[in-house]
């Protein structure tokens, strides 16, 4: 049987998870651009020089970049980049996601 505590605690971890959800909803309805962070630094693209400012490392890899939500699951958060590339983030590649305002950790 569950404690009255672990209750609450499952309650505001699933209400966290529902707001996540409306904000990623609202900025892909809105067409709103992101700041993407990454756990771990990613090739992203096909040039090591990124034309858009972001900051790479020595093998063209980047840990923070900018782009559209265009889908998102459960699992994972499709993404399209200001040079039209699109990109599927898998969830537990991503540390957080920001409108400059508001943000989600997933």
């Amino acid at each position: 049987m569950l404690s009255h505590g672990a209750s609450t605690q499952n309650e505001e971890s699933i209400d966290r998870q529902k707001l996540g959800r409306l904000l990623l909803d609202r900025w892909r309805k809105d067409l709103t651009e992101i700041d993407i962070r990454l756990k771990y630094p990613k090739v992203i693209d096909l040039l090591p020089d990124s034309a858009s400012g972001e900051p790479v490392n020595g093998d063209g890899a980047v840990k923070r970049f900018c782009g559209q939500i265009i889908y998102f699951t459960d699992k994972a958060v499709t993404v399209r980049r200001p040079c039209g590339t699109i990109l599927v983030l898998e969830n537990d590649e991503i540390l957080q996601l920001s409108d400059g305002r508001d943000r989600v950790e997933l």
